[in-house]
């Protein structure tokens, strides 16, 4: 059950990386009001840079499991998860908005994902569609959690975005909420990953296999 708890609160933790596509305006906002020049290849360009390092980062989590352990693979990466976005507010540009926003934090969840479904999965190995199943439901309900978090604190009138060029962006007294939202939106998510990283365990082979047989007996 524990490992369940710490599973479901690290994927509520890491639905936050999926709300860039509904908040990075107000990012741009803020950057723009204080004079950085956006385009609309910003965005992708931004994206691509961060995505694709990241998807490296996959291929390294089972190799780091093995080598450092499940459980330690996945503290690191609660660690600096909480951390790192912290680092924006000494300066906030399209570099450490990219690195600190998107790179660290998509990392750390590709490192971290396959060590928590295989502490997952040893703890109900005959129950595997299902615990993934509530693994994916968990993730989205961080997002609409997260979302929910970010917009209410930035714009909590919901104010329209203006027009500006082809381009949406919102008012300088909208947008320069964004530190205090992303900071409490890391804030509880950042302690919901590292609860979840103390209390997710990997079951032993032979704990699986006994258990596998146990509740296969009739």
């Amino acid at each position: 059950l524990k490992t369940f708890i710490g599973t479901a609160l690290i994927k509520l933790a890491t639905g936050v990386i999926g709300l860039w596509g509904s908040i990075n305006i107000y990012f741009f906002s803020y950057l723009r009001s204080n004079g950085t020049e956006i385009t609309k290849l910003t965005n992708s360009l931004i994206m691509l840079c961060a995505v694709i390092p990241a998807s490296f980062a996959v291929f390294l989590s089972t190799r780091l499991g093995t080598l450092l352990g499940y459980k330690t693979v996945v503290r690191i990466c609660a660690c600096v998860f909480a951390f790192s976005p912290y680092l924006i507010n000494l300066s906030l540009n399209l570099f450490t908005m990219g690195l600190f926003y998107l790179l660290v934090p998509i990392t750390c969840f590709a490192i971290s994902s396959i060590p928590v479904l295989n502490c997952l999965w040893s703890q109900f190995p005959n129950d595997l569609n299902k615990v993934s199943g509530s693994a994916v439901l968990f993730f989205s309900l961080g997002m609409i959690i997260w979302n929910l978090t970010f917009v209410g604190i930035t714009n909590p009138d919901n104010i329209k975005a203006e027009i500006v060029n082809e381009e949406a962006f919102f008012p300088p007294e909208i947008s320069h909420n964004v530190f205090k939202a992303s900071n409490v939106m890391f804030a509880l998510s950042g302690i919901s990953f590292l609860i979840g990283s103390f209390l997710i365990e990997k079951r032993s082979d032979s704990s699986q296999n006994k258990l596998k047989l146990e509740e296969e007996s009739p």
